[in-house]
């Protein structure tokens, strides 16, 4: 298996938490919510992703995509992987970050 193939096997997509309180509605009260999903940009190296919900929605929960350091023998250098990911302090984006390799966020997003 080459380097790059590794890179690609490697690449995990993190798990979609849903966050937030669900409660029920009746047919007559129950206004029309949507959701979407907003990626953040590929963070550099070791650095943060935040993926941030656009105005007119709030965060309900998010994932993320981990791109593992790796070295020349193509083995992973991430042994602790994230040391971010989460809601923002404002609870208005998913932020995610790797020790030394890669994250990109996403957010979860639904309508006011």
């Amino acid at each position: 298996m080459t380097s790059k193939s590794l890179r690609t096997g490697v690449t995990m997509a993190g798990v979609l938490l849903a966050a937030g309180v669900f409660g029920v509605a009746t047919a007559t009260t129950a206004a029309a919510t949507t959701t979407q999903v907003v990626a953040g940009p590929q963070s550099d190296p070791g650095k943060t992703s935040r993926a941030t919900c656009p105005n007119g929605t709030h965060l309900i929960g998010g994932g993320y995509d981990w791109y593992p350091a790796l070295n020349r023998g193509g083995g992973i250098l991430d042994g602790e992987a994230l040391i971010a990911n989460g809601p923002s302090q404002d609870g208005r984006a998913w932020v995610t970050q790797a020790r030394l390799g890669q994250t990109k966020a996403w957010a979860i997003c639904e309508t006011d």
